[in-house]
């Protein structure tokens, strides 16, 4: 398998109601990390916890937790589950109550408005829609719609990999909430007629930054992945 493409979330300040031809220039940025640590922040004040009650219970220090809901860092899927847990809450939620950017730059708003939670919920449960979901990204990384995707095709790949050997039960060592994630990303890429349809110009921008944020919040699951497969 080719090596995952490098993440680059500056590709997602290039997404605006209207796009300019202006491009996306280097010194690009993304708030992403904002939006989701100010969905837990949200949450942790709703349940009434300080941040440092919060990190002794998912085992960080003080500081992680602040650099997080300040944007600084962003968590592993692990790391989220933890404080999901310690928030009485799931990792889909706080990633679909992020709020969103108003630009619309965030991957999180733009799953969240085309994607629905409940029913890649469901399809991760269903063996025939799951598959159904890892033709139709194979499809879709073998047609004329690739080259737009440019180096996150390999990405799209993982992901089929990993939901499919999910699916048949060969390989089960995935968390619930990192299959749905991934599962989403997929459902989200393969339609045309997302949040920003591939028709518009530069409609492919949106899918790239779904697949980059993605792929490192999963990180750390695919390189278990990646072991399972070189091992076998």
């Amino acid at each position: 398998m080719a090596p995952a493409a490098p993440v680059n979330l500056s590709l997602l300040a290039c997404l605006r109601p209207v796009i300019d031809t202006a491009g996306c220039g280097p010194m690009a940025t993304t708030n992403d990390e904002h939006i989701l640590g100010s969905s837990i922040q949200e949450r942790r004040v709703e349940v009434g916890l300080s941040q440092r009650a919060l990190a002794k219970e998912v085992g960080v220090s003080g500081a992680f937790i602040s650099q997080i809901e300040n944007g600084h860092r962003q968590p592993s899927l692990a790391v989220l589950e933890r404080i999901a847990d310690a928030l009485h809450t799931s990792t889909g939620l706080l990633l679909a109550h992020a709020p969103t950017a108003p630009d619309g730059s965030s991957p999180l708003g733009l799953v969240h408005a085309a994607v629905s939670l409940d029913e890649i919920e469901d399809l991760v449960h269903d063996e025939e829609a799951s598959l159904r979901l890892v033709d139709a990204a194979r499809t879709l990384v073998a047609g004329p719609r690739a080259q737009d995707l440019e180096a996150y095709t390999p990405v799209v790949v993982e992901f089929a990999d990993l939901l499919e050997a999910f699916t048949k039960r060969v390989y089960r060592a995935m968390t619930g909430a990192a299959i749905v994630v991934v599962a989403s990303a997929l459902s989200y890429v393969v339609d045309p007629e997302d949040a920003w349809p591939d028709a518009h110009p530069h409609g492919h921008l949106d899918d790239v930054g779904v697949l980059a944020f993605t792929h490192a919040l999963v990180a750390d699951e695919l390189a278990d992945f990646h072991a399972w497969q070189r091992s076998r």
